[in-house]
């Protein structure tokens, strides 16, 4: 710097008394310019910066990518066209859903309407979405059956292999797999057009028999809390889920009923059974 410089700041052509130094607080809108002096003489004006406050965003539309109506196990992506970089306030039913994007994934009926906002105003979307869900089916649930998968699934039904590609012909309520082992899903299609895949079911009939060559029996089966077991002799029984992992050990009396309590696992396909005869157990 030159010595002994000095600063002259003015707001749209008017000297600000007493702000003589290089950095200046802005505390008005306006332009402002600068100007220098030292022993050699005054500089020209600077350019001037003009600060002030923007433009608030216009009001916008909502649209969806598809039909308003979708199936309730599905969702909707919605849209809201707003300028790039303002934040999106998203109501359901006027409550607020979420505060932040643009676009989000409608999974609930009702009416959507959204608002924006920038620093220097907001607006509001002119229209609002309503949206409606159809029933979708209820998740299948594959058991094993004499060597057969089954379902209890009702409606138009296709079972998938393991990457989810259809197999010809295998669209009833029961399925013969032509391998001895491999993971399968059932898809079930109701009257709606809505679909449902089973969880995957990983198949092998090595290990695996009817219960009538077991010593034991029990019921209810599915089930979601109490189990209860027969046995026509003594046998330590083991609870394993359906990859195989032990669970726990089951001591049977014979000639006897036991109950054991279930509220501690998960729902699921699970495996009760020992020397290597197994049956599926099915938890809600």
């Amino acid at each position: 710097q030159v010595p002994y410089q000095l600063y002259s700041w003015y707001l749209n052509g008017s000297l600000l008394s007493g702000q003589l130094n290089p950095v200046l607080q802005a505390t008005e809108w306006g332009t402002y310019t600068l100007q220098t002096n030292n022993a050699c003489g005054i500089s020209n004006t600077s350019a001037g910066v003009t600060l002030g406050p923007g433009d608030p965003p216009s009001n916008f539309e909502l649209y969806s990518t598809a039909d308003s109506v979708f199936c309730a196990n599905d969702s909707l992506q919605i849209t809201a066209q707003t300028p790039f970089g303002v934040s999106v306030r998203w109501f359901l039913n006027d409550v607020l859903l979420v505060d932040g994007p643009s676009q989000i994934y409608a999974h609930a009926p009702g009416v959507y309407s959204a608002n924006c906002w920038n620093g220097c105003g907001e607006a509001l979307a002119t229209n609002t979405l309503n949206l409606i869900t159809i029933p979708a089916p209820e998740i299948p649930i594959i058991v094993f059956t004499n060597s057969l998968l089954q379902t209890n699934a009702i409606g138009t039904l296709q079972w998938l292999n393991s990457t989810m590609e259809e197999i010809a012909g295998a669209d009833s309520a029961t399925f013969l797999p032509e391998q001895t082992s491999g993971t399968f899903y059932v898809r079930v299609t109701n009257e709606n057009g809505c679909s449902e895949i089973s969880a995957p079911f990983n198949y092998s009939i090595e290990g695996l028999d009817d219960v009538s060559k077991l010593n034991f029996q029990f019921y209810p089966n599915p089930t979601n809390d109490l189990l209860f077991i027969k046995s026509n002799e003594s046998a330590q029984l083991q609870l394993r889920d359906v990859t195989g992992r032990f669970i726990r050990s089951i001591s049977i009396i014979g000639n006897s009923e036991k109950s054991i309590y279930l509220f501690d696992l998960n729902p699921g396909v699970y495996l009760i059974g020992h020397s290597g005869f197994w049956q599926r157990l099915l938890v809600n």
